[in-house]
């Protein structure tokens, strides 16, 4: 087991209750995760998003297709090919941040993938963005994420390596409270 995977279950929006928002810890890579948090969240609706601040967009959609995920139904925001000097490619489903430290910038491409009519949202990883711009900066940047994601219904899973568990107590206020009975882990 590479880590605790917590993925949500399909919870309705609006009045009758808020989209999910879940705090997903891992140990060592992300990679496998992510992989099985895409394609579980991808049963409940194929279309999302994913932030991705440790890999290349082009990379990580190139794993998650070996891996069996769906990739074409996924909008990626890219924010570290430009730190890793990779020509950004022209895919139309792919927005990119020039640097993982320019968090408000993130936030617009974010806020742009999901009103393109994402089911959810996967964020990796926030331990990747504490590196760059320090843990209070992104407790609050993901305050104001989950927000908009709440308002346009949008479930989030929030990736973050179990190492950097100080930012942990702030962020669990954000989530969902759901029995680990409830949950798939593997």
């Amino acid at each position: 087991m590479s880590g605790l995977l917590m993925v949500p279950k399909p919870q309705p929006s609006g009045p009758s209750g808020p989209p999910g928002v879940h705090l997903v810890f891992f140990d060592g890579h992300s990679g496998t995760v992510l992989r099985e948090t895409v394609g579980r969240l991808q049963k409940h609706s194929p279309e999302g998003v994913v932030l991705t601040a440790n890999r290349t967009a082009t990379t990580l959609s190139t794993s998650l297709s070996r891996d069996g995920v769906a990739v074409d139904n996924l909008h990626f925001v890219d924010c570290i090919s430009g730190l890793a000097g990779v020509r950004a490619s022209s895919h139309e489903k792919t927005l990119y941040v020039d640097s993982p430290s320019l968090l408000e910038k993130m936030a617009l491409r974010v806020d742009q993938a999901m009103r393109r009519g994402a089911g959810f949202l996967v964020v990796d990883c926030l331990s990747t963005l504490a590196v760059h711009n320090g843990a209070p900066a992104v407790v609050e940047w993901t305050h104001g994420i989950v927000e908009r994601a709440r308002r346009l219904g949008v479930p989030v899973a929030l990736l973050m390596a179990s190492k950097h568990a100080e930012m942990a107590d702030e962020l669990r206020l954000l989530c969902d409270e759901t029995p680990a009975a409830d949950w798939d882990a593997t």
